[in-house]
C-alpha cells in the first residue's frame, strides 16, 4: 500500500498529527482527496504542510518581537549598499587602491564596475540567507584561509547585521531556535526531495515530535517510452489522456501532466490539448511583468527612457491586453506616427526635440490628437519620476482615471483631474475596467496589491526608499510569482517537480532529458565548486529522488498509471533520455484513435474502407466522429467550395462568369481604376501594369485592381523608395545646369559636376523631403554628404560610358494611344550621342533589370517591359529610332545595355531588338484581351513564385496545389 496514505490514514484521527511535503501543490492534494481516501467525512487543511510553511510555523521563530527581513527588504538593503560602495570608490585613493577587507567591494562588485553596482544588487540580494551556513563552514573547515572574495562576504555579513540590528530585524535563515510547537507531531515526507533540508537535519534529529518518511530504496527503474521528436511525444501523451478517459472512466480533473523544460513545450502541449478538446488547467506561475497587462509599467518606462519612440509607444498603445478606455485614439496617434516618421526624438543644436510634438506642429488638424499626446506624455512622465511609492499609487490612480471605481458625480472626476485639457470638461483617465478581462483585472490588482505592500514598507522604514521607486517596483514585478485563479477543471498541467507525490490517478511526466529532468542542488551556489567541495558542500544529484516520488502509486482503482517519457529531438535540440533510465528504453506505445489522422488519411484517399455483407469492400468512410473545431472547419468547406451542387466559380482557372454581379462590379472597378475616361475609355497600360500581370494576372488584379496592399505598423526613415526620388530630383537638376552651361557631358568638368552635385544635394534635402515628419530634413541634411557621394560616383559611369552626349531630355513625359490602349510613362532622361542617335537612360536605386529579362526570345519570354515600352512610346512620338537603351544603378553603380553598345558594355543592336518589341505588342494586346474579357487566370502556376507572392495567405493558391500540381502546373 502507499506508505503516505498507510501514515495518513493512521494518524487522521489524531488532531495533533501534521503531515509535511516538499511542496504545497502535493500537500494540497493530499488535503483535498484525503477524505475520498480514508473515508473522513472533513479534515482541517492546515494539517497538511509545504516544506516551506512547516520551517515558518515550527522552527524559525525571531527573537523578541523582531520582524522577519523578507526578499524586499533583502533588495532595498542592497540598494543603499551598492550606493555606498559607489561612493568608496570614487573616495579611493591611490594609494590605498590594493586594500581589501572594506569598502569597496574588490570581488562581489569589482572596482571598476562599482559605478554600475546596481546590476549586481539582485544576486547580492540572494546571497544574504546563506551568509551564516557559510560563516559556519568556514569556521569548521581546518586550515580555511580566506581570500578577496572571502573578505567581502564577511564584510557583506557585518553590514548586514548591522542593518537588521538598526530596523528590529532578523534573517529567518539565520536563526535555528529548538521547535517553537512542542505538541505537534509531524511527519515530513520525503526529506530526499528538500534543498534546504540538510541545514536542518541536525537541528530535527532526535526530536521526539518528528518523523522522518524517507523514500523506498532499491525501487526498479521504470520504463521510459523514447519518441523521435517532441511533437510525437506531446501528441502520444495526449492521445494517451483521451484514451484513458474514454476507455478506462478517468476524470480528468485527476489527471495530470508535468513537463521538464515547460517554458519550451508549454505552447505545443496547450494547443495540442486544445486541439483534442481536452479540458486543462494550467498550474504554472510566471512572473507578473510577464502577464500582457503585467507589462503596463514596464512598457511605460521603456517609453519614457527612450524618449518616447515611435517602438516604445506603440508597444504599449496596442498592447491589447490593457483596458484601455479609447483604443481608437491609440490607433489614430500610431497610425499619425506611421505617417509622420515619429521614429524618436532628436537633439537640434543641443535642443531635445520630441518629434510626436514637432509633427503636430506642422500639423495644425490634429489639435484633438495632440492633447491626447501631450496628456498621455505627462502621465507616462509623472509616473515614472515617482519618489515613492505613495507617488507611483496616486498617479497611477491618476493615469488610470478615478471612473474606474465608478465614482458617482461629476465634480469629484473633475476634483481628481484638475489638468483637464479645456474648462468644463471631464478626463476620465486612460484605462476603462469595461474593456477589462478577467485576467487582466486580476493582474493589474495584484500589481496594486504588490504596491501596496512596498507603500507599508515605505511607511515602516522611510530611510529605506530606493533612488528609484519606480525602477525597485519594476524588479519586484519581474519576480513576483502569479499564479491566476482558475475555476474551470480538466487536466493539471505543472512543470517538472512541482506536482512530484501529488496524489493523481494519471500522471504522464515529459521531456524526462538528461538537461532538462536533471534536478542539482548546489547549496551556497554562489561560489565555486572547488570552494564547495572544500567547504564540505558538494553538489547533490536529487534526480532519482524526484523521478521515484513521481513512481509512487496513487491510491484508487487505478494505480500505477504513471508514464515517463521523451524524446530524441526536443524543441531546444537534440537531447538524450536521462541516465536513470539507462536499460528501461521502450518503444512507444500505439497511440489511441485519432480524429485528426483519420480525417487527413480520408481526404488523402487513404481512409478507413467499410465491410458491406459477405465482407465485400464498400467505399471509403469519413471519420464517424469529429471534434468541433473538425466539424467547424468541414462545414465551412461545404457551404463556401461545394455550394448546393453548382460548381463554384475559381479564378484560377477562368473567367470571371458575365452573369454574375461580381463581374459587372468588377467591370466597374477596373473602369474607375484602369480606363481613361477623357481618352474614350481607353485601358491604361503602363510598364508596372504589364510587369505585373505577366507575373501573374491575380497579382496584377489584387494590387492594381482591388488595391489590396500590405500595411506595416512600423515607422520608416529612409528606405529605397524615398531616396528613390530624392536621387531622380538631385539628378534631374544636375543635369538639366549641364544642359543649360555645357549642352554635353564633359568628362573634363567632373570636379565641377561634383561641387554643383553637392550643392543640389543639400538643397534637395532641405526642400524636398524624401519622407513626410519632423525627421526627414535632419537626417537628409546629415546624409547628404553621403548621398553626393553616391551620386557622385555615376559621374565616373557617365565619363566612362556617355562621354560626349547631349542632355536631351529630362523626366520626359510619354503617352500614346493605340488600339484603344492608353500607353503611359515617364523617361527619366534623354542623350544624343555624338552621331545624334537619341539614347534612353533609366535609373534605377537598386539592381536594375537583367538584358535577359528585357529581351524576348522562344526559350525565354519577355519578363521586364519597361525597355520594350519605352522604346516603342518614343520612337511612336518623335518619329526617330532609338539608338540605345540603358539601365543605371545608383548604389550598384553599373549600367546594363539592353540595346546599343557603349564602352564595354554589349546590348543588343537596334535591328536585332525588333522580334522583342514585337512581342511586347502582342503581350500588350493579350493584356488588353484578359482584361475586357475578366480572364485572370494565371495558367501554368509556378509553385515557387507562388511561395514566394505577397497575396498568397489571399490567394491561397500554395494551399490548394496537391504535390502533381505543384510540380506539373494545373
Amino acid at each position: 500500500m502507499n506508505q503516505v496514505l498507510e501514515i495518513i490514514s493512521r494518524e487522521i484521527k489524531n488532531q495533533n498529527s501534521r503531515f509535511v511535503f516538499p511542496s504545497e501543490t502535493a500537500s494540497l492534494a493530499w488535503a483535498r482527496k484525503i477524505c475520498a481516501f480514508t473515508g473522513e467525512r472533513s479534515v482541517a487543511v492546515n494539517r497538511f504542510l509545504a516544506w516551506d510553511r512547516f520551517k515558518e510555523r515550527a522552527v524559525r521563530a525571531g527573537p523578541g518581537d523582531q520582524k522577519p527581513a523578507s526578499q524586499v527588504i533583502r533588495k532595498l538593503f542592497t540598494q543603499g549598499l551598492v550606493k555606498k560602495n559607489a561612493e568608496a570608490a570614487r573616495n579611493l585613493k591611490a594609494a590605498s587602491a590594493g586594500e581589501t577587507g572594506g569598502f569597496p567591494f574588490c570581488s562581489l562588485i569589482p572596482r571598476e564596475f562599482a559605478g554600475e553596482g546596481a546590476v549586481f544588487a539582485g544576486d547580492i540580494a540572494g546571497i544574504l540567507p546563506s551568509l551564516a551556513l557559510l560563516k559556519t563552514r568556514q569556521a569548521q573547515t581546518p586550515g580555511f584561509t580566506p581570500d578577496d572574495e572571502d573578505r567581502d562576504f564577511a564584510l557583506l555579513e557585518k553590514e548586514y547585521s548591522r542593518f537588521l540590528k538598526q530596523h528590529g530585524l532578523f534573517e529567518p535563515s539565520w536563526e535555528k531556535p529548538p521547535l517553537g510547537d512542542r505538541i505537534s507531531v509531524y511527519y515530513i515526507f520525503f526529506p530526499e526531495a528538500i534543498e534546504d533540508f540538510a541545514e536542518y537535519a541536525k537541528l530535527l534529529e532526535g526530536e521526539p515530535t518528528i518523523r522522518l518518511v524517507r523514500l523506498p530504496p532499491g525501487e526498479p527503474s521504470p520504463a521510459l517510452y523514447f519518441y523521435d521528436s517532441q511533437r510525437a511525444e506531446i501528441r502520444g501523451a495526449v492521445l494517451e489522456l483521451r484514451r484513458l478517459h474514454e476507455e478506462k472512466g478517468i476524470s480528468y480533473d485527476d489527471m495530470a501532466v508535468s513537463v521538464a523544460g515547460f517554458a519550451d513545450a508549454e505552447p505545443y502541449l496547450l494547443r495540442e490539448l486544445t486541439l483534442y478538446h481536452i479540458p486543462f488547467r494550467r498550474r504554472a506561475g510566471k512572473p507578473l511583468a510577464d502577464y500582457g497587462a503585467g507589462k503596463l509599467f514596464s512598457l511605460i518606462n521603456a517609453c519614457v527612457a527612450n524618449n518616447f519612440s515611435f517602438a516604445a509607444l506603440k508597444s504599449l498603445l496596442l498592447n491589447e491586453h490593457l483596458p484601455w478606455g479609447d483604443p481608437e485614439r491609440n490607433d489614430e496617434l500610431i497610425e499619425f506616427g506611421i505617417k509622420n516618421n515619429c521614429v524618436s526624438g532628436f537633439i537640434d543644436r543641443g535642443r531635445p526635440v520630441d518629434s510626436w510634438l514637432e509633427a503636430f506642429g506642422r500639423s495644425r488638424r490634429e489639435e484633438r490628437l495632440k492633447d491626447y499626446y501631450e496628456r498621455l506624455k505627462n502621465h507616462l512622465s509623472s509616473l515614472a519620476a515617482s519618489r515613492s511609492f505613495r507617488d507611483i499609487r496616486n498617479r497611477y490612480f491618476a493615469f488610470r482615471g478615478r471612473v474606474w471605481e465608478k465614482s458617482p458625480g461629476t465634480e469629484r472626476i473633475r476634483e481628481a483631474y484638475p489638468e483637464a485639457a479645456h474648462p468644463g470638461s471631464v478626463f476620465p483617465g486612460f484605462l476603462s475596467r469595461d474593456n477589462c478581462t478577467d485576467e487582466g483585472d486580476a493582474v493589474l490588482a495584484r500589481c496594486i496589491e504588490e504596491l501596496s505592500a512596498l507603500i507599508r514598507l515605505e511607511e515602516d522604514y522611510p530611510d529605506l526608499v530606493p533612488p528609484s521607486p519606480f525602477g525597485f517596483y519594476l524588479d519586484i514585478l519581474g519576480e513576483k510569482q502569479y499564479v491566476p485563479l482558475q475555476h474551470d477543471s480538466g487536466v493539471n498541467v505543472f512543470p517538472y517537480r512541482v506536482a512530484a507525490a501529488a496524489p493523481f490517478s494519471c500522471h504522464l511526466v515529459l521531456n524526462v532529458t538528461q538537461s532538462a529532468a536533471t534536478v542539482l542542488y548546489e547549496p551556497l551556489g554562489f561560489l565555486r565548486q572547488d570552494k564547495r567541495e572544500k567547504l564540505g558542500l558538494p553538489d547533490a544529484d536529487a534526480s532519482p529522488a524526484f523521478f521515484r516520488l513521481y513512481q509512487l502509486e496513487p491510491p484508487g482503482a487505478f494505480t500505477s498509471i504513471t508514464r515517463f517519457s521523451a524524446s530524441e529531438r526536443a524543441f531546444s535540440g537534440w537531447a538524450i533520455p536521462h541516465s536513470f533510465f539507462a536499460g528501461s528504453l521502450e518503444a512507444p506505445p500505439p497511440s489511441g484513435d485519432d480524429p485528426w489522422a483519420r480525417e487527413r488519411d480520408w481526404w488523402a484517399g487513404n481512409g478507413y474502407v467499410s465491410t458491406g455483407p459477405g465482407g465485400a469492400s464498400g467505399a471509403l468512410q469519413f471519420p464517424p466522429r469529429l471534434f468541433p473545431l473538425q466539424k467547424k472547419g468541414f462545414d465551412t468547406w461545404q457551404s463556401t467550395l461545394c455550394g448546393s451542387g453548382t460548381p463554384a466559380f475559381n479564378i484560377l482557372r477562368e473567367p470571371f462568369p458575365d452573369r454574375e454581379t461580381c463581374a459587372r462590379m468588377l467591370r466597374e472597378r477596373i473602369g474607375a481604376v484602369q480606363r481613361n475616361h477623357e481618352a474614350g475609355d481607353c485601358l491604361k497600360a503602363s510598364a508596372t501594369d504589364l510587369n505585373n500581370f505577366f507575373y501573374c494576372p491575380v497579382y496584377w488584379l489584387y494590387g492594381k485592381i482591388f488595391a489590396v496592399a500590405g500595411f506595416s505598423p512600423e515607422a520608416k526613415l529612409l528606405d529605397d523608395a524615398s531616396l528613390g526620388l530624392l536621387y531622380h530630383e538631385i539628378l534631374k537638376n544636375l543635369f538639366t545646369r549641364i544642359r543649360e552651361e555645357d549642352r554635353v557631358f564633359n568628362a573634363g568638368h567632373i570636379p565641377k559636376y561634383r561641387d554643383w552635385l553637392r550643392g543640389y544635394t543639400d538643397e534637395a534635402a532641405r526642400h524636398y523631403p524624401a519622407f513626410q515628419g519632423p525627421l526627414a530634413v535632419p537626417l537628409l541634411v546629415s546624409q547628404s554628404a553621403v548621398i553626393a557621394q553616391r551620386l557622385g560616383g555615376l559621374l565616373e559611369i557617365e565619363a566612362a560610358y556617355f562621354p560626349g552626349y547631349a542632355v536631351a531630355d529630362l523626366e520626359y513625359p510619354l503617352e500614346f494611344v493605340t488600339g484603344n490602349i492608353l500607353f503611359n510613362g515617364r523617361l527619366d532622361r534623354v542623350s544624343l550621342s555624338p552621331e545624334g542617335e537619341p539614347v534612353i537612360i533609366d535609373y534605377k536605386t537598386g539592381p536594375a533589370p537583367s538584358k535577359k529579362r528585357s529581351t524576348h526570345t522562344e526559350d525565354s519570354p519577355l519578363g521586364d517591359f519597361q525597355m520594350p515600352m519605352y522604346i516603342s512610346l518614343y520612337e511612336e512620338k518623335t518619329g526617330r529610332t532609338v539608338g540605345g537603351a540603358f539601365f543605371m544603378s545608383i548604389n550598384q553603380r553599373e549600367v546594363t545595355a539592353v540595346v546599343g553598345s557603349p564602352g564595354r558594355k554589349r546590348g543588343h543592336t537596334r535591328e536585332a531588338y525588333e522580334e522583342t518589341l514585337a512581342a511586347f505588342k502582342t503581350q500588350v494586346n493579350e493584356f488588353a484581351a484578359a482584361v475586357n474579357s475578366l480572364d485572370f487566370s494565371p495558367g501554368e502556376v509556378d509553385f515557387q513564385r507562388c511561395l514566394d507572392c505577397a497575396y498568397k495567405t489571399v490567394c491561397r493558391t500554395t494551399f490548394s496545389l496537391n504535390p502533381r500540381e505543384k510540380k506539373h502546373g494545373r
